[in-house]
């Protein structure tokens, strides 16, 4: 067996840096509109067609964003169910006549 004859050396001196963005943004260097304030999740200032400059329709959007999402692990559940309880016929031509 070969043995190592080094010894533990001391931990040295260890600076930290610590470097953030003013703001999360989809390309680096993009200038946010100033109605988006990342007060809303997954706010990287991307509104190209000026959308969520309204405020009353941005709060729609993002009603209209979760109930669609819901929507959306809903029909996975009614999938996965489907896949458990019938094997046989793949969820995707369930709706075929000689289903």
């Amino acid at each position: 067996a070969v043995q190592s004859k080094a010894k533990a050396q001391p931990a040295s001196s260890r600076s930290v840096v610590n470097v953030t963005a003013e703001k999360k943004m989809f390309y680096p260097g993009a200038i946010s509109p100033a109605y988006l304030d990342q007060s809303l999740a997954g706010d990287y200032g991307w509104d190209p067609l000026g959308f969520g400059a309204d405020p009353t329709a941005l709060k729609w959007y993002r009603q209209a964003e979760i109930v669609h999402a819901r929507w959306a692990m809903l029909g996975v559940a009614g999938i996965l169910g489907q896949e458990i309880l019938v094997p046989d016929v793949f969820w995707y031509e369930a709706a075929l006549p000689e289903n």
